[in-house]
């Protein structure tokens, strides 16, 4: 095994979990905002739209 597979196998490893964890933010942070009814919903079920 050479070395420079050695010294670049933890920084591959390092790269894949914090790009898969930034998919599985992402898809977490957009199924949140499908999630929360838009004002346009929100106000024809009789709830006053949210302003912030």
């Amino acid at each position: 095994m050479s070395i420079a597979f050695v010294v670049v196998m933890p920084f591959l490893m390092l790269f894949l979990v914090f790009f898969l964890a930034d998919i599985e933010a992402r898809h977490l942070t957009q199924r949140r905002v499908n999630e929360r009814p838009s004002p346009v919903e929100a106000t024809s079920e009789g709830q006053a739209p949210a302003t912030a």
